[in-house]
């Protein structure tokens, strides 16, 4: 069950935390409820002076969440919300993780990941979300058993973040245009494929490991996968993007990309068998 669109808390800066940023794209802020310090968020936003596609990606940030949900996937829960006057997308913040590059620092975690088995659904879910970004800084690993430090644990738990560079962005990898330009109208739409570039870049940005886990899924077992995402209904996916408000993604982009991923979702079968089976 997903949690409200909006949090209901005051969020202020994190001093345990610091300023990330990617600049000239997205800004983001380690955060802490005023009134619960042991609440902690990450909070996104467009940059100052960007092009209106990064609000579209901080946007899609709910959506994703909201469909990896429904399939139970291990993805941070986000809020969209104002803070500090800005439309952002409050993520959730894992205690104790590291990213795929810097797990290899903590023996304990890397001992065993608990929840590997997860990674074909999550690479599917990935391929359905036209995700072009999950990188091995885009998996998190959180310490286990929960809570302990990376020095004490014995294993980890993997989480799937940063969902921006799903669905109609950058429409560069769907239909040729620009990559700022995200399509206002579901008749631009043509097909639900994206062009090749697009295809093979959601496969090469993942780690080997990662990307194998779905292409070594071969029938009943590739079969199973895909009715689980067949089984998100056009309800639920209707109810993921326009639940999104208008100042993130506008009208004519939420009917676009609920068109898209339903298209997607009917055709993942084809879309796999063309790119990977090789």
């Amino acid at each position: 069950m997903t949690i409200p669109l909006e949090s209901g808390i005051k969020w202020v800066e994190d001093p345990a935390g610091n300023v990330l940023a990617h600049m000239g794209r997205t800004v983001c802020r380690h955060m802490m409820a005023q009134t619960d310090h042991s609440r902690r968020a990450i909070v996104k936003r467009p940059a100052a002076n960007v092009h209106p596609v990064e609000i579209y990606s901080i946007g899609m940030e709910r959506v994703a969440y909201t469909l990896a949900s429904e399939l139970g996937l291990p993805v941070p829960a986000v809020h969209l919300e104002d803070v500090d006057d800005h439309a952002s997308a409050v993520v959730v913040r894992i205690p104790n993780s590291r990213s795929w590059m810097a797990l290899g620092s903590a023996p304990g975690m890397a001992s065993q990941i608990r929840n590997q088995d997860i990674w074909p659904l999550a690479a599917l879910f990935d391929v359905w979300m036209a995700n072009t970004d999950r990188t091995h800084v885009n998996v998190l690993f959180e310490t286990y058993p929960p809570g302990c430090s990376p020095g004490s644990a014995r294993g980890c738990v993997c989480w799937l973040i940063d969902h921006g560079q799903c669905g109609l962005w950058p429409a560069d990898k769907l239909l040729g245009r620009k990559a700022e330009e995200v399509p206002d109208d579901p008749a631009q739409i043509v097909g639900t494929a994206l062009r090749k570039e697009g295809e093979v870049a959601i496969a090469q940005r993942m780690k080997p490991e990662y990307r194998m886990a779905l292409k070594h899924t071969l029938g009943p077992a590739r079969d199973a996968l895909l009715d689980q995402v067949r089984n998100v209904g056009d309800d639920l996916i209707e109810r993921a993007v326009q639940e999104v408000p208008d100042r993130y993604i506008t009208k004519g982009q939420s009917d676009a990309t609920t068109q898209f991923l339903k298209g997607r979702r009917d055709a993942l079968d084809t879309v796999l068998n063309e790119y990977w089976s090789g």
